[in-house]
């Protein structure tokens, strides 16, 4: 309401796999409630073997790619929108480097 950002997750969850998993309605939802809403995706790689343990691994390597951020078409479903944030977030995250541990 007061034009602030906020981040999400939108798979719920740290993925115990280097992958993308499906991802949660409610994303979709927020995005078509905010007639204002732009979105900047982001997918990030390797956060896994930085969580390995309870506290962040020291000398962890993450890859991070910022996409260009979008307007959600809101004449869509909130599965629809939701679908359409996952593959541009999976495009992004598939053009990043695969780290080694």
């Amino acid at each position: 309401k007061e034009g602030g950002r906020i981040g999400i997750y939108p798979e719920g969850m740290i993925v115990s796999e280097d992958t993308i998993a499906e991802f949660k309605r409610g994303v979709g939802v927020l995005a078509q409630m905010n007639p204002d809403c732009v979105i900047v995706p982001m997918a990030i790689r390797g956060v896994n073997s930085f969580y390995k343990r309870a506290f962040p691994r020291v000398g962890s390597r993450i890859s991070l790619a910022v996409g260009t951020p979008f307007v959600p078409d809101k004449t869509k479903s909130p599965e629809m929108i939701t679908n359409d944030i996952r593959q541009k977030i999976l495009s992004l995250y598939n053009s990043l480097p695969a780290l080694h541990e």
